[in-house]
């Protein structure tokens, strides 16, 4: 792309973006080493191309927060996608579903700082607005589904096993709706479900023992 149509094409700079995406997934520190330099030229070019508000431009901030997110850059990923959504909050309105999106990721963060009692009406507040919003799938839209395994985690974190377990058992219904076939990430959550079964009955023998 940088050979045939230049360095700051908007084109080539949406395959850099894709490229950062795929560095995210990854989790490897060098390929996030590459895409933080990668991301900062991106949205530099889109700010001075396309403005400073422009969707692309605050795609790009977003985006940006995942990679300093991941190399443990957890405030200047906060402080990042705050000013983005705060941009498209007000242009895009609170339920569009991109600011969702965003939400949701700013929420991920905040667990990562195990910010517990800030996340969880957050979390909830987001996965509500989900399934009102998101059109087609709504209520199992896969956006909401990665939303409520979090708030699962989040729960489980609190303490609040029922509703950790109401929240799971319901992204598993809803990836059983959408998908013929057993979905990796509900492998996962299930797995994550029996590790977190097992953690309660070890406490609940110590309990019994002590």
């Amino acid at each position: 792309m940088r050979a045939v149509r230049g360095r700051h094409h908007l084109r080539t700079l949406e395959a850099c973006e894709n490229l950062c995406a795929t560095a995210v997934k990854s989790g490897n520190l060098n390929h996030l080493k590459e895409a933080k330099d990668m991301m900062d030229e991106v949205v530099a070019v889109r700010k001075e191309k396309l403005g400073k508000e422009h969707g692309l431009t605050l795609l790009s901030m977003v985006n940006l927060s995942c990679v300093k997110s991941g190399l443990g850059d957890l405030e200047g990923a906060e402080g990042l996608l705050q000013r983005a959504l705060e941009i498209a909050e007000r242009d895009l309105g609170r339920d569009h579903h991109a600011c969702l999106w965003g939400r949701y990721l700013l929420g991920k963060i905040w667990m990562k700082q195990k910010k517990w009692g800030k996340v969880e009406p957050f979390m909830v507040d987001v996965t509500h607005r989900q399934m009102r919003m998101l059109q087609g799938l709504g209520r199992h839209h896969p956006d909401r589904l990665d939303g409520l395994i979090d708030l699962a985690t989040v729960y489980h974190a609190l303490g609040k096993f029922e509703d950790r377990d109401r929240v799971a058992h319901e992204a598993l219904e809803g990836f059983g709706k959408i998908h013929g076939s057993e979905h990796p990430i509900a492998r996962r959550l299930k797995a994550d479900m029996k590790i977190w079964e097992d953690e309660e009955n070890t406490e609940t023998e110590e309990v019994i023992r002590s």
